[in-house]
This record gives structure tokens, C-alpha cells and sequence, in this order.
């Protein structure tokens, strides 16, 4: 599929078919651009009208998606109510023939003043589920806060809760030690059964600097306990356990531990 979206401040959806430029040239009020964006517009040379025009509506609170072949691409300006966005955006994605599972490559753009910081390689942009991004329950862990795993005793750590870890992890490696990290998980979940009763499995893989760790995150589909694994390291917590500051402390010690 080729095309893409433009998703309003509201959440109201728009189909784009001739480009994303053409789209606010057509739609120009439903932008507010005034007459003076107009204006600065068409004194631009045209290789800076598009990024012009696309970063107004961006500041403007829009998101803009682009679908290209498999990919998806969402771009937006980060602010407080950026995941209720993002939110309207993934349900947009589905309601366009994508499933739950399907990635999306999300670029959050930080609003300079004058000037959108935009990152130019194509691997700055974080990867996240359609799933993910429809819970919209981004908490920093590591400020403090806690989440709890299951939404109900008996079933599947809660895989939303799982890529809120995701992103702390994520944040506090790029942004605390400046090191280059992704983060993909298999697409499904497998199953064992054992003697202590059905294991569920999902594999991922995180990697740091071009080094690749393997993270598994089992639970014990009777009990309801779930272990971390990272490397050789085991990190348990109970049903009613929680991710917090202390877990994110001892799963980057287990990473620094598996060499």
C-alpha cells in the first residue's frame, strides 16, 4: 500500500492521495495556515515549500503517515498529549487493512521555536506497535513511578505494559548514555507446556551499540509469575508485581553483565 494520512488535533482522519503537500494546498483552511504562511510560502524556493508547509502543520498538532510499500511512517511534534494522538493514529493505520501486530517507524519532533528538529536517518525513528501506540500509557519509570504487569490475574503479562518498558529503556539509553539502541519483538507469542504447568514465551531482541541482547519474557500461565530473562540473568516478579525504578536498575545491570 502506497498513500498515506494526515490525522487532525481531534483525531479526524484524512486519506491522502497525491501527496502530503498537495493535500494542504487543496485544504488550506482545515490547516489555519493565514495569508501570511501563504505568503511566506510562495517566496520560497520549491525545494523548501514542502518542508515549510509540512512542518506548520506538524507545530499545528497534526500527525502526518505515510505508507510506503510494508513500512509505516508517522511523524508528529512531541508535547503532552502527543500519545492521545498517536493513539487516533495507530487506529487510523488499522482501519486501513493493518493488523494489531504491525510496526510503525515513529519519528517525535521536538518543536525548536522558529524550526522543527527533525532526525535525518531513516534508524531515528523509534519502532513501535499498532498496539502499543493505541494504549497510549507511556510512564517514566525511571522518575520514580510504577506500573503493575497484569490488567487481570491468569493472563499474558500485559503486552502494552511490556512496551512501556520498552520505551523507558529505550529513553534512558539514548538520552542518559548516548548510546544508540532498538528494541523489536517477535510478532507472536509460543507456548510450552511443562510439569509446572503452560509456559508462554515472547522473544525479543534489544540492541546497544550494535550489540545484540537477547530478552525472553516468560510467565507461568497458572501462576501468573513472570521472569525476565537477559543473557544468563533471571529477573522475577510476582502476579501483582510491578516494573519500576528498581526493576529498570537490575535489567540494565543484567544487560551490562551479558557480554
Amino acid at each position: 500500500m502506497d498513500g498515506g494520512l494526515w490525522v487532525s488535533p481531534h483525531g479526524r482522519v484524512y486519506a491522502v492521495e497525491d501527496g502530503h503537500l498537495d493535500f494542504i494546498l487543496d485544504h488550506f483552511d482545515l490547516f489555519g495556515f493565514s495569508d501570511e504562511d501563504e505568503e511566506i510560502f510562495l517566496t520560497l524556493e520549491p525545494y523548501m515549500q514542502e518542508d515549510f508547509m509540512i512542518q506548520h502543520a506538524l507545530r499545528k498538532g497534526w500527525a502526518r503517515i505515510r505508507f510506503c510499500a510494508s513500512d509505516i511512517f508517522i511523524s508528529a511534534v512531541r508535547s503532552p498529549r502527543v500519545d492521545r494522538l498517536l493513539s487516533k493514529v495507530a487506529e487510523a493505520i488499522l482501519e486501513c487493512g493493518y493488523p494489531l501486530t504491525s510496526i510503525a517507524k515513529v519519528q517525535l519532533l521536538e518543536d525548536a521555536g522558529d524550526y522543527l528538529s527533525v532526525p535525518h536517518s531513516y534508524y531515528s525513528a523509534s519502532e513501535e506497535t499498532l498496539q502499543s501506540l493505541i494504549a497510549a500509557s507511556y510512564t517514566p519509570l525511571y522518575s520514580g513511578q510504577s506500573c503493575a504487569i497484569f490488567s487481570m490475574a491468569g493472563g499474558f503479562a500485559n503486552a502494552d505494559l511490556i512496551m512501556n518498558l520498552k520505551r523507558n529503556v529505550l529513553e534512558f539509553l539514548q538520552k542518559s548514555r548516548h548510546v544508540s539502541a532498538s528494541w523489536t519483538f517477535n510478532e507472536s507469542v509460543s507456548n510450552e507446556q511443562t510439569t509446572h504447568g503452560w509456559l508462554l514465551n515472547w522473544d525479543s531482541t534489544l540492541t546497544i551499540s550494535n550489540k545484540p541482547h537477547k530478552v525472553v519474557f516468560v510467565q507461568n500461565g497458572d501462576l501468573g509469575d513472570l521472569t525476565v530473562l537477559v543473557g544468563t540473568s533471571r529477573l522475577t516478579i510476582s502476579r501483582f508485581g510491578r516494573f519500576n525504578s528498581k526493576f529498570v536498575t537490575n535489567f540494565l545491570k543484567a544487560l551490562e553483565n551479558d557480554k
